[in-house]
């Protein structure tokens, strides 16, 4: 007969350390995993106040905010800085949030401007987003901007169009132009079937998402009922929802060697340099276009990247498995 033998204190010992081990490195594990998820909020707004911007940032008093978009007038931002001292760049992965609704739309056909919002440097993006200032002399000053970028217009050559931007730093000569990042074509235009221009009269949540592993922006529309909009039936290289095959997403990638340096969130109601141009009779006029956008709210998110977090954990484990071993 096999009588068991009874284990060893060291034995026992050696189980306990075991299990709690196990107990331990799964805690551990669901830490990080959360940490992954969990994004910071750096700036965030709902405008239950009034803010305090310039003549045309209008505090309605009901938690929201008008802001006045007429390219006619010189520029104005209205800056939410994301903390002191806090930036965000081509190494941080970010998300960025806004819920608006367009109205009293007027877009010329012969002209190419923008309803914006999203990311600036508060010292380094001048007012000169399109260039053609002073007299045309001017090839911009609106460096380090990711931005949602809203072009309204139905020209000749297509149109409406939607654009996650970005302008990076100024290397100390190139132009705004030179620096600019933008898919173009059918990757933005909302002008082939199954698309439409964005909808006016009701709110829209506005989202992008700049992943610093893949170098890429992803912006998405949801429609007042939170369902995503099509807004890339056609996109890069002709293929259906372009570059990650998602129709209702446009992507951005931004080459390597390239960066930008961002601190606040800004609504800025660009100055259109140039005007309207009319193919017609060959001159410019004064305005391209003109709306009354009012923003209920807006976010700016700093997301941790996982691997990051996933390291930690993995380590932790290591750690854990290489005393098990010498505890035998």
């Amino acid at each position: 007969m096999c009588v068991p033998r009874e284990k060893g204190t060291r034995e026992r010992i050696f189980m306990k350390s075991w299990i709690l081990s196990g107990v331990l490195a799964g805690a551990i594990l669901g830490a990080t995993g959360q940490m992954a998820a969990r994004a910071e909020t750096l700036v965030s707004g709902d405008f239950s106040s009034d803010p305090k911007g310039g003549s045309r940032f209008v505090f309605n008093g009901d938690g929201t905010l008008t802001a006045q978009v007429n390219t006619e007038l010189a520029t104005e931002k209205l800056l939410f800085g994301l903390g002191s001292g806090r930036t965000l760049t081509e190494l941080d992965t970010f998300k960025v949030t806004a819920r608006l609704k367009i109205t009293n739309l007027v877009a010329d056909p012969n002209g190419f401007a923008q309803i914006s919002l999203g990311l600036v440097n508060s010292g380094t993006t001048g007012n000169d987003r399109s260039g053609g200032a002073s007299g045309g002399s001017s090839m911009g000053d609106a460096f380090d901007v990711v931005t949602f970028d809203y072009f309204a217009n139905v020209t000749p050559f297509g149109g409406p169009a939607l654009q996650n931007s970005i302008i990076t730093s100024n290397t100390g000569s190139d132009s705004v132009f030179s620096n600019i990042v933008a898919s173009f074509g059918t990757e933005i235009g909302l002008d082939n079937t199954g698309e439409s221009p964005l909808p006016t009269e009701e709110f829209l949540t506005v989202q992008y998402v700049y992943d610093a592993a893949t170098r890429t922006t992803t912006l998405k529309v949801l429609n007042e009922g939170g369902a995503a909009l099509a807004i890339n039936m056609v996109g890069k290289s002709n293929l259906v929802g372009g570059l990650d095959g998602d129709v209702t997403t446009i992507q951005t990638v931004l080459p390597g060697g390239r960066g930008f340096t961002v601190d606040a969130f800004a609504i800025p109601l660009w100055t259109d340099s140039w005007g309207a141009f009319d193919f017609n009779l060959g001159t410019f006029s004064p305005q391209s276009l003109a709306a009354d956008v009012i923003f209920d709210s807006f976010a700016v998110e700093s997301i941790p990247e996982p691997a990051t977090v996933s390291v930690l954990g993995l380590a932790v484990v290591a750690l854990i498995a290489r005393r098990r071993s010498q505890q035998r």
